[in-house]
C-alpha cells in the first residue's frame, strides 16, 4: 500500500505547486534555487522518488529530516 509524500514546506521564491497537488511541484526559473520539504517522516518500508524533467540540468539532492523545517527554521540555512 503507497501513501505518496505531500511537500508541504517549499523554500524560495520560484517555486509553486503543480496544479495545486502537494505531491508535485515545479520550478517556475531555471535560474534561481529553490526547494520543496515535507515535515513527514518515512518509517518503514522501500522509498524511491521519480523526477519529470522537462527542461534544464536540475541539481537533485535527497536529506534526512531536518527538524525546525516546517516552522521557518531552514531560513538561516537556506536563505533563498
Amino acid at each position: 500500500y503507497e501513501h505518496l509524500l505531500l511537500f508541504d514546506v517549499l523554500m524560495g521564491g520560484c517555486i509553486e505547486y503543480r496544479n495545486g497537488d502537494k505531491r508535485t511541484v515545479r520550478a517556475l526559473s531555471n535560474d534561481h534555487y529553490c526547494s520543496a520539504a515535507s515535515s513527514y517522516p518515512m518509517t518503514s518500508g522501500a522509498h524511491y522518488a521519480e523526477f519529470e524533467i522537462i527542461a534544464g540540468l536540475p541539481y537533485i539532492g535527497i536529506t534526512r529530516p531536518m527538524p525546525g523545517l516546517e516552522t521557518g527554521g531552514a531560513r538561516s540555512i537556506f536563505p533563498f
